[in-house]
């Protein structure tokens, strides 16, 4: 409780019932709240000076609740919120997992999540809107080799770049779409020299 310097002591009251006294700054008390009915209470501190003026604060209500209903109550608001947080989550995560690898890339068209450069093949692609965002990056499956990374949007330089690279190598026929068989014989390959 604040209050002029020549406070000598507060007493606070429960309900119209002494709760406690407190004699010295910072003139607080500490009690439990189960030890008394649950329900709607009032409180009020009343201060004396060094003068003899007795200082009475405003009266504040507050509502005891046993623990269950507390953590009830609690429940009731963050159980929605983390539903609602993890259907988000399984909506960014699942929405490009099921849509699977892109067959087709249209040069120079990247949507409003913008393009990337692939980290493993070099190659341009267009960053899917519904993909989780990692705070570096998206979480993206580059459609040209299938490898999953966490890739920033590029800049209109780099995309230029890989736009080139992309030409260059599609008209050499080099950019044949992956099969998946041939994906994961490449897998097992690389597989090999893992521990």
């Amino acid at each position: 409780m604040a209050g002029p310097d020549d406070l000598t002591r507060v007493d606070y009251y429960l309900d119209d019932q002494l709760l406690g006294r407190a004699a010295a700054p910072p003139f607080k008390i500490s009690f439990n709240t189960s030890n008394f009915p649950l329900g709607q209470h009032t409180f009020v501190a009343v201060g004396m000076t060094m003068a003899g003026s007795e200082l009475r604060s405003a009266s504040r209500t507050a509502t005891f609740v046993s623990a269950d209903a507390g953590w009830q109550t609690a429940g009731k608001i963050v159980l929605p919120i983390l539903g609602v947080v993890l259907v988000i989550s399984l909506l960014g995560a699942g929405v490009p997992m099921l849509l699977g690898r892109k067959t087709t890339f249209h040069l120079g068209e990247y949507g409003p999540a913008s393009g990337a450069v692939c980290s493993r093949c070099g190659m341009p692609f267009s960053r899917h809107w519904m993909s989780p965002n990692m705070l570096f990056g998206k979480l993206e499956r580059c459609p040209h080799c299938g490898k999953w990374a966490i890739v920033a949007a590029a800049s209109a330089a780099a995309l230029h770049q890989a736009e080139a690279r992309w030409q260059a190598d599609s008209q050499q026929g080099e950019l044949e779409p992956e099969s998946e068989a041939d994906h994961l014989k490449e897998l097992v390959d690389e597989s090999r020299f893992e521990d």
